[in-house]
């Protein structure tokens, strides 16, 4: 599919969309988003200052999140990417990147929300700004070109309420997991629960449940 006919099916489904440069994330428009974009804009870019397009006619595309009403869990990480297959609600719309699998879930916001910034490296929570979903970029670990795909094509469902309280877990679990060796569950398990115990409020069988999700990922990680 070209990214014209990719930003047709975007706007039929309510969706704002964001043309770029190809092979990166951004354009060079100073209203990136502020401006409704539409398909005339794709097939006949606007130019700058010098007469440069500022972006391409045949480059990646974008969904403005503010414009589309969109929530963006974005996950970076391999453990943030395990635990957001195992706790973010799975029936809505979703996007893989490269061989990392699936990357980004996509929640109405509504009511309205505001972005949390926790750890950009592990996760983010994302109201504003633009996610690029189709094209290719490079990956910011391995430089080498990693392209978008769309996981499930269903319709966002609206965020349930206790989605900022997932996506805290998610982070919290991606940056346990990545801070020290967790040789096994017989080392850690009971110091973590006495700490999870003693910080949240989550009932006996939350915090089972989580040491057992966490301490199976650290388990297949071991050489």
């Amino acid at each position: 599919m070209s990214n014209l006919a990719e930003a047709e099916a975007l706007i039929k489904k309510g969706f704002k969309v964001v043309p770029l440069k190809k092979d990166l994330k951004k354009n060079y428009d100073s209203e990136i988003l502020e401006r409704d974009y539409t398909l005339e804009h794709i097939i006949n870019p606007l130019s700058n200052d010098k007469g440069l397009p500022m972006w391409d006619s045949d480059g990646n595309l974008g969904i403005n999140l503010e414009k589309s009403n969109l929530i963006d869990i974005d996950l970076e990480t391999k453990e943030a990417i395990h635990f957001g297959s195992l706790w973010l609600p799975q029936n809505t719309l979703t996007l893989g990147s490269g061989s990392k699998g699936i990357t980004h879930y996509f929640y109405k916001n509504d009511p309205c929300e505001e972005s949390l910034t926790l750890d950009k490296s592990f996760a983010e929570y994302r109201c504003e700004g633009q996610t690029i979903v189709y094209g290719s970029t490079k990956d910011k670990k391995t430089g080498l070109m990693v392209k978008r795909y769309w996981g499930r094509t269903t319709d966002p469902m609206i965020a349930p309420q206790n989605l900022k309280e997932i996506f805290k877990k998610i982070s919290f679990a991606s940056w346990l997991a990545s801070c020290r060796d967790w040789q096994n569950a017989n080392e850690g398990a009971l110091k973590l629960d006495s700490c999870i115990k003693r910080y949240t409020e989550w009932t006996e069988e939350e915090r089972i449940n989580f040491l057992m999700d966490f301490f199976f990922l650290c388990s297949r990680q071991r050489p």
